[in-house]
């Protein structure tokens, strides 16, 4: 039940992102001032040298482009609940191999890039990155959900 539950909240997350990101993608200045956002958050967090800012931007922008071409791709395969109770037992399978696969393929390239910024980085400031981009998406989420919740209200009678 734990491990459903996990599986479960964690496709929530992913799935709440991938609309952040799909809104954002129609509207290029709104990603802009998210990305922009982001970058202030997470120099803010990790409290970066001009050293080690003129390092490590050059590698964390790499790092999102890999990470965002993975989203992206996989957003493109996702299968959605409704295709998914009609589905057969092969296609489920299928899908749930391709979702273990894109999970994956995010750990592989946090190991390659967690590498990179260490050359860069103390090991502290690297493992604050992975909590600071944590915190960002989820303080992201839930302003989503305030604004989607504000607007609920504003439009009943």
């Amino acid at each position: 039940m734990r491990r459903f539950l996990s599986c479960w909240l964690f496709m929530l997350t992913v799935w709440t992102m991938s609309a952040v990101r799909l809104q954002a993608q129609q509207n290029p200045r709104a990603m802009q001032r998210i990305e922009a956002l982001k970058i202030a958050y997470i120099s803010q967090r990790l409290n970066l040298t001009p050293e080690e800012a003129e390092k490590f931007w050059p590698i964390y922008n790499q790092y999102e482009q890999e990470m965002n071409a993975v989203r992206q791709q996989h957003h493109q395969q996702q299968l959605n609940a409704q295709h998914l109770a009609s589905a057969s037992d092969a296609e489920v399978n299928e899908a749930l191999n391709d979702e273990l696969a894109y999970e994956q393929q995010l750990v592989n390239i946090r190991k390659k890039y967690r590498e990179a910024f260490e050359r860069v980085l103390p090991p502290r400031k690297v493992a604050l990155l992975f909590v600071a981009e944590r915190e960002f998406t989820n303080q992201l989420i839930n302003q989503l959900k305030e604004r989607q919740q504000r607007r609920r209200l504003q439009q009943k009678p």
